[in-house]
């Protein structure tokens, strides 16, 4: 690959389409240092699921941005920033094709407050983050939160302390009435069943039941995953970064989204 489109040789680009696991496997191989462009991009293409190969061609997309950025305005992005970005827009992308089964976020009853929440997790390394969004019952952002997160065992592990932190956030901050939005079933289907949970997860599925029963005002709800697009992108910020992160205005990663359900919800 020639460092001009930003390619194997590129420390930049290899970064990006790294961030996915199967990119970083297939297409960085001896067999490809040598190749050209159309020649590496043909390979890939043998190789990767259609799925994947669509990832590959919307980051390579996003570092020619960030070259054409860099170049001619003098600013640059980091590569978390670009991974970011390029999954807001393939979400975008997929979003554009609604259909009637199609679920948007929707804003909470007068008087309440939403936390949307979320967990990254990634399996090679065991590590992740966890996010949350605060918004009130006109839609207006509040607060987002999120942290790293280490030594996790599955995804489910990292929605379930998403969870956790999101009712202590709540009770800290005395937030009630407000509803928590997750776009994991497991864990809502988890917390309404009255037994007790024997799996390696049980100690916390029994904290959060703790919790729930010391906020009275308080409703986890499920929701598909395109109507929780702001806990994702905090959870997947939170992910590539070893700092706690609290933000009191909207970030600059979240302006898309929250302005789209904004004017949507």
């Amino acid at each position: 690959m020639k460092y001009a489109l930003g390619g194997s040789n590129c420390p930049f680009t290899r970064a990006v389409l790294s961030s996915c696991i199967a990119l970083a496997q297939v297409c960085f191989t001896s067999e490809s240092n040598d190749m050209g462009v159309l020649e590496w991009i043909q390979f890939c293409s043998s190789r990767l699921a259609p799925s994947h190969f669509d990832l590959l061609m919307f980051l390579l997309w996003g570092v020619w941005k960030e070259r054409n950025t860099r170049v001619w305005e003098n600013k640059s992005k980091r590569v978390s920033d670009v991974v970011l970005e390029t999954t807001f827009t393939i979400t975008n992308v997929g979003g554009g094709r609604r259909n009637a089964g199609e679920v948007r976020w929707q804003s909470p009853p007068i008087g309440c407050v939403k936390l949307n929440i979320d967990g990254a997790f990634m399996l090679a390394s065991g590590s992740g983050g966890i996010g949350m969004v605060l918004r009130d019952n006109t839609g207006q952002f509040l607060a987002a939160k999120g942290r790293p997160v280490m030594g996790l065992m599955s995804a489910e592990h990292a929605e379930l302390l998403a969870c956790k932190e999101a009712l202590e956030f709540i009770l800290e901050r005395s937030l009630q009435p407000a509803i928590v939005e997750t776009d994991s079933l497991v864990i809502k289907q988890q917390l309404s069943h009255a037994g007790v949970n024997l799996s390696r997860l049980g100690r916390i599925y029994e904290d959060l039941g703790v919790l729930l029963e010391t906020l009275p005002n308080v409703t986890i709800v499920h929701t598909r995953r395109n109507a929780n697009k702001s806990a994702h992108l905090v959870a997947a910020k939170a992910s590539t970064t070893s700092q706690n992160l609290f933000y009191s205005s909207v970030p600059y990663f979240l302006h898309d989204v929250i302005n789209h359900e904004l004017c949507n919800h």
